[in-house]
């Protein structure tokens, strides 16, 4: 028994002093929902028709994720830094990305305490961590209920990121950054003689070719300032077309500003954003159109696609409110909306200028600092911009963090 004690306490040591010299952290989320989700259309033409679906869902509050991060101290202030970030399916333990092992983040860099960090991989967009996670009070939930649903380019990623961050300065903190090879699927508009418009595949995924003119180039950039209740912040999205697919598009971009305010007994959340020339993220979801034989799950195979559209225009707003119910309880609700222009008239076949609204309510309950229950419902009239196509979803999940 001594010896085991002995043997016990000599390992704690020397895991001590290995995380001194290089500390790494395993984290991560197991987040699993039971969910309906109701898709049904109609118009004066065709009728009415619609489907839905019952069963297990996967990281409708959070997407359940394993990692490790770590840095290790180079002295005088500076610190070698990495983050490896993978998703996964809980309910068959399948990767969420069968084409990339950390799908989610897979970056390097270096920091400095007084000059900030210089990071280089697959890593967030600015949107992703100065709004999505700060000024939705469903945190960019994967549900119908996150804001992803109008701002769909919240939660974008880039590949082969460059990128510098401030450190923080009086409440005040900024980040920039360019991918070489952004790896989002792409389409490119194009009108035909005769007026009609068809759609063209660019890259793939996660293409990287050897040509820098042959290859899907971003940018992201933000700042952020919090100081007490009160957090403001405005970022920037870009994405430049390959001119070898098509010549001669602009590049679409976006911007979001929002903030939020703690009141204490409430937390109020208010976002506007703007994509022009085409759609940033979620290209899939106003591409595929809605039929009256083949009504699918329009949010299926949406994440990472872009569309060059020339003068498509999307206005995206949100409302929420948090609010403590109990010790261990919070009530969420929102409202979003994503308000197109004219311009996806030329493109009828695929989307219509309808206004998207969504509403949601949801309730969370904290058993502990790491394990949450929580229940959503949402409901979108013109979902995709789609007229006559409506969602509605509710579910119950669990989450846990580590």
């Amino acid at each position: 028994m001594k010896k085991t004690l002995l043997a016990t306490a000599l390992l704690a040591g020397f895991v001590s002093a290995a995380s001194a010299q290089s500390s790494v952290t395993l984290y991560g989320v197991v987040d699993a929902a039971l969910s309906y989700t109701n898709y049904s259309y109609s118009n004066s033409t065709t009728g009415s028709v619609g489907t839905s679906q019952f069963g297990a869902r996967n990281g409708q509050q959070s997407g359940s994720r394993f990692g490790m991060k770590g840095v290790e101290d180079l002295g005088g202030g500076n610190g070698a830094i990495f983050q490896l970030e993978s998703g996964f399916n809980p309910g068959n333990g399948t990767q969420s990305d069968s084409a990339r092992l950390f799908n989610r983040q897979s970056w390097f860099g270096l920091q400095n305490a007084a000059f900030g960090a210089l990071k280089f991989g697959r890593q967030n967009s600015v949107s992703y961590d100065y709004m999505g996670l700060k000024t939705d009070p469903f945190e960019i939930a994967s549900a119908l209920v996150g804001s992803t649903t109008a701002f769909t380019w919240d939660a974008a990623r880039y590949d082969n990121l460059l990128s510098y961050e401030t450190p923080v300065m009086s409440g005040f903190q900024a980040k920039v950054g360019y991918s070489f090879a952004a790896g989002n699927a792409s389409y490119y508009q194009t009108t035909t003689a005769a007026g009609a418009t068809t759609y063209t595949a660019g890259s793939a995924a996660a293409a990287y070719n050897f040509n820098t003119q042959n290859n899907l180039t971003g940018m992201t950039a933000g700042a952020k300032y919090s100081n007490g209740p009160l957090y403001l912040v405005a970022t920037y999205e870009q994405l430049n077309p390959n001119q070898n697919v098509i010549g001669g598009l602009n590049n679409v971009n976006g911007f979001i500003v929002g903030g939020t305010y703690d009141f204490g007994v409430a937390k109020v959340y208010a976002d506007y954003g703007r994509q022009y020339n085409g759609l940033l993220a979620g290209g899939n979801q106003q591409m595929q159109g809605i039929t009256t034989s083949d009504i699918t799950d329009p949010s299926a195979a949406t994440t990472g696609n872009v569309v060059f559209a020339p003068g498509v225009a999307v206005n995206a707003y949100l409302l929420g409110l948090s609010a403590p119910v109990g010790a261990n309880g919070m009530l969420l609700a929102s409202w979003q909306m994503a308000n197109p222009n004219a311009a996806f008239s030329q493109s009828a076949a695929y989307v219509s200028s309808a206004n998207q609204s969504t509403y949601s309510l949801g309730y969370t309950y904290n058993f502990s600092k790491r394990t949450n229950l929580y229940a959503f419902g949402s409901y979108t009239s013109n979902y995709a911009m789609v007229s006559g196509l409506n969602a509605t979803q509710v579910m119950v999940g669990l989450r846990h963090t580590f």
